[in-house]
């Protein structure tokens, strides 16, 4: 009994590994969520679009960020570098990285997002 037990034991952790990831969408209609301005070094700027799915936070990285929404720094009225929109898109299952400055300004890689392709957004 304590062999089976011990073998469940040790088991377990593939089981968990196992387990189906929760699907995201790969389509948005008037979704709000807030776009996080990521500066990966002097003069290069990235947009993340972070939305909340259920229990889970998603982000995208947008591709097709449109002129009037990207600055170089989000205004101070909105804390953290967040600017809350609603938008509507269609994600990819490509993935791309998304670096942030490292200490001699050079690019390194934070983490990789889906791209998301936008077809409406607007400043909430």
């Amino acid at each position: 009994m304590k062999r089976l037990a011990y073998q469940l034991l040790l088991l377990s952790p593939l089981w968990v590994a196992c387990r189906p990831e929760a699907t995201l969408p790969t389509s948005f209609t008037n979704q709000q969520a807030v776009i996080e301005l990521v500066v990966c070094s002097r003069g290069c700027e990235q947009y993340v679009l972070r939305t909340e799915t259920g229990s889970e936070a998603i982000r995208m990285y947008v591709a097709n960020m449109p002129d009037s929404l990207k600055v170089r720094a989000i205004p101070a009225a909105y804390a953290d570098n967040r600017l809350p929109v609603i938008f509507s898109g269609t994600r990819t299952n490509e993935l791309r990285q998304v670096n942030t400055a490292g200490p001699a300004d050079v690019p390194e890689p934070a983490y990789k997002a889906y791209i998301l392709q936008l077809t409406a957004v607007r400043r909430r």
